[in-house]
């Protein structure tokens, strides 16, 4: 998989390198942005909130599908 190199470069502090996140993963993460999942996917009976995270794995599984095509037409 192509992740189109680094979105942000960091450059190496007391002699390690880390070069943060992939274009790919803040593509996705713009795309779960917008999709709004951060919210609860429904509510508990007690009212209190609860997270379906088999909807949450789709939706992760949607932002990343979302991802490959934006660096797919980037490069068109």
């Amino acid at each position: 998989m192509d992740n189109s190199g680094q979105a942000f470069f960091v450059s190496g502090i007391d002699g390690v390198v880390d070069y943060g996140m992939t274009l790919r993963d803040y593509f996705a993460g713009q795309a779960l942005i917008a999709m709004g999942t951060w919210t609860p996917s429904y509510k508990a009976s007690d009212g209190g909130k609860v997270f379906d995270f088999e909807i949450q794995a789709a939706r992760a599984r949607f932002a990343y599908e979302q991802a490959d095509a934006m660096l797919k037409e980037r490069c068109a």
